[in-house]
C-alpha cells in the first residue's frame, strides 16, 4: 500500500506512550436537564477512572489525572446544541470534541486514544417516516423501533378546499371529467411529496412510502428524495390503522442493518449523479481539510499508514502533537476527526463494501 508522507512527525516516533489516556463519552440530547444529568454522568465516569487509577498507576498519576478531568469537566459548554461530547486526556494532553451525533455514554481507560471509538458508540436508533398514501388522504407517521406517531394528517376534501381556485380553473381547462379528476388527485400527491421534503430537510430520517401502486407510481416519478427513501410498499387495499403498518413494516425493522445499508447505497448513488461525491483517500482528506464533507463512509478496517518524511499533505495539529497516545493514529482516523469536529457523520460499513470508491467515499451534502 502506498504511503502519505507528513513533515515533522519525525520527532514523535521514538516516544514511548503516555499513560493513560483517559476518554469519555456523554450524551447532550436532552438539553432541558442535560446539565444535571450530565453531572450525574460525569460523576459516574470519574470514579470508574479512578478506580481503574487507583489500582494500575501510582498515587502521583493518580492525582495528576483526577486533576486534569476535573479540569476537563469544568469547561464542559452545555449550551453548545451538540447532541454528545467526547473527553479525552492523557498526562500530556487534553481535548473536548462536541458532535452532532448520537452516542453511548462510556467510559474507556486504555494506552492509547482511538478516534474510531466515537463512530463504534454511535446510537443506532430506529427512527424512520412513514408516507401512507390513498385516494382520499395521506398520513404521515414517526417511526421508533416498532411504534408509530401519526405526526399529519391531510385529507383529499380539505387539500380541495385550500386549492379550489387552481384546482377549478384546472378542470375548467380540461372539461373531461376523467381528466379533471386525475389533475386533481395528482396535485393532491404533489402535495404530499412537498410535505415529505419539508419534513426531510428537517429531519434527515429514512422513509417508507406505502399505498396502491397507481399512488406509488406517480410518487416515485415526482419525489425529489429518492435517496431517503428504503422501500415503496404497494398495497391491494390500504392497511387499516398503526398496527397493520407496523406490521407491514416488522421485517424491516427487525433487520435494521440491512436497512442502513440500503440507504447509504442510494446516498453514494444520488451523491455520485450530483456530483457531490468524493473517493479515494487523497482526495477525500482534502476535502475534509476544507470542510466540505458532511457524511464520511469508510470500510471499518481501512487505515492508510503515514511515513516520517517531508511531503505536501499534513496533518491535524492533533496528528502532530498527541505523541502515540493520539486520538489520530493514521491518515482515516485524521479525516474522520475533521468531519466529526466539522459537524459531520462517519458511517463504518464492512470491508469491500466500498471497493468501487477506493475504500472511502464523502458527501458534500444530503
Amino acid at each position: 500500500m502506498p504511503t502519505i508522507a507528513i513533515p515533522e512527525l519525525y520527532e514523535f516516533t521514538d516516544t514511548v506512550p503516555y499513560r493513560p489516556a483517559i476518554s469519555i463519552l456523554l450524551s447532550l440530547e436532552q438539553m432541558s436537564y442535560a446539565k444535571e444529568r450530565v453531572k450525574q454522568s460525569v460523576k459516574q465516569a470519574t470514579e470508574e477512572v479512578e478506580k481503574h487509577l487507583l489500582e494500575h498507576y501510582p498515587g502521583e498519576m493518580v492525582l495528576l489525572m483526577t486533576e486534569k478531568l476535573r479540569q476537563l469537566i469544568e469547561s464542559i459548554n452545555y449550551n453548545s446544541n451538540k447532541k454528545s461530547v467526547a473527553l479525552y486526556l492523557s498526562p500530556l494532553f487534553e481535548k473536548i470534541l462536541y458532535l452532532d451525533i448520537p452516542v453511548n455514554e462510556t467510559t474507556i481507560v486504555d494506552e492509547s486514544f482511538d478516534i474510531r471509538d466515537i463512530v463504534s458508540n454511535k446510537k443506532q436508533s430506529k427512527e424512520y417516516l412513514v408516507l401512507h398514501l390513498s385516494e382520499n388522504e395521506y398520513r404521515i407517521y414517526e417511526g421508533k423501533g416498532h411504534s408509530l406517531r401519526l405526526i399529519l394528517h391531510n385529507s383529499a376534501s380539505a387539500h380541495y378546499a385550500s386549492y379550489k381556485d387552481i384546482l377549478n380553473e384546472a378542470a375548467a381547462n380540461n372539461p373531461g371529467g376523467a381528466i379533471a379528476k386525475e389533475l386533481i388527485w395528482e396535485h393532491f400527491l404533489k402535495h404530499a411529496a412537498n410535505t415529505l421534503d419539508i419534513l426531510l430537510n428537517a429531519y434527515y430520517l429514512p422513509v417508507f412510502v406505502i399505498g396502491q401502486t397507481r399512488a406509488i407510481d406517480y410518487f416515485q416519478r415526482t419525489t425529489g428524495h429518492a435517496a431517503s427513501i428504503v422501500d415503496f410498499l404497494c398495497t391491494l387495499q390500504d392497511p387499516a390503522g398503526n398496527d397493520a403498518i407496523s406490521e407491514m413494516l416488522k421485517p424491516y425493522i427487525s433487520d435494521w442493518e440491512k436497512v442502513r445499508y440500503t440507504i447509504l447505497k442510494k446516498q453514494l448513488g444520488e451523491a455520485a449523479e450530483n456530483q457531490k461525491l468524493t473517493t479515494g483517500i487523497k482526495a477525500v482528506w482534502q476535502e475534509a481539510s476544507a470542510h466540505k464533507g458532511k457524511l464520511l463512509i469508510v470500510e471499518k478496517n481501512f487505515i492508510y499508514p503515514v511515513e516520517q518524511t517531508t511531503g505536501s499533505i499534513q496533518m491535524s495539529p492533533a496528528a502532530r502533537s498527541y505523541s502515540s497516545s493520539s486520538l489520530v493514529t493514521n491518515l482515516v482516523d485524521d479525516i474522520i476527526e475533521k468531519i466529526l469536529e466539522a459537524g459531520g457523520d462517519v458511517e463504518f460499513v464492512e470491508d469491500g463494501y466500498l471497493e468501487d470508491y477506493d475504500r472511502i467515499a464523502l458527501i458534500q451534502g444530503y
